[in-house]
């Protein structure tokens, strides 16, 4: 009777220590891991086969949804990520539209909202890039302002155009120079 009472025990222990599920899309050029670790969705790994590296990320909310409720105070606006939402199923996709991307779509709700979302991921068998795609659900009326569909920082990688980086006159950074541009471009422009 002890040995039973303590293999239960040693079971019970050891299902409480797995936590963590792992799903993986593959192919030729790259692979991504993504895990779900206490409900939570992000990704492991970006496994890049050509150049042989490996980029685990440094920060992973995922994704990132901006908005304000109609008729609240100005300037109240909410941000979710992946950390706000808890996944409820996970099972394999194909997108319809390209039946050669094989993936997965993670259903997830709001853990303090009434919000849902579907987080589809797809690679295709000769794509060098990963396809991400997001089905937000509100139950009430919301004005959505930003929607990040991949966010996720890496040691050594950056995204080098952003939106706040582009102006109506260019880089803010000033590195693009526009009246040389123009005279480039006016010859054509005037018609000679």
């Amino acid at each position: 009777m002890k040995k039973l009472i303590s293999t239960i025990i040693i079971l019970s222990l050891s299902t409480l220590a797995i936590t963590a599920q792992t799903y993986r899309m593959e192919n030729k050029h790259l692979a991504r891991i993504i895990q779900v670790t206490d409900g939570r969705l992000h990704t492991q790994t970006i496994l890049n086969k050509q150049a042989q590296t490996e980029l685990t990320p440094t920060s992973c909310d995922e994704f990132s949804l901006r908005f304000s409720i109609p008729g609240e105070t100005e300037n109240t606006d909410y941000i979710l990520s992946a950390k706000d939402f808890i996944v409820t199923s996970v099972s394999p996709y194909a997108n319809p539209e390209r039946p050669e991307s094989k993936g997965y779509q993670f259903q997830l709700r709001g853990k303090e909202n009434d919000f849902s979302l579907i987080v589809y991921y797809e690679l295709a068998s000769n794509d060098a890039f990963c396809r991400k795609s997001l089905r937000f659900t509100s139950n009430q009326d919301i004005l959505l302002k930003r929607v990040n569909v991949e966010a996720i920082a890496f040691e050594d990688a950056y995204q080098n155009y952003t939106l706040k980086k582009i102006t109506a006159r260019g880089s803010a950074n000033g590195n693009l120079d526009w009246d040389n541009l123009f005279i480039l471009l006016k010859p054509e422009l005037s018609g000679e």
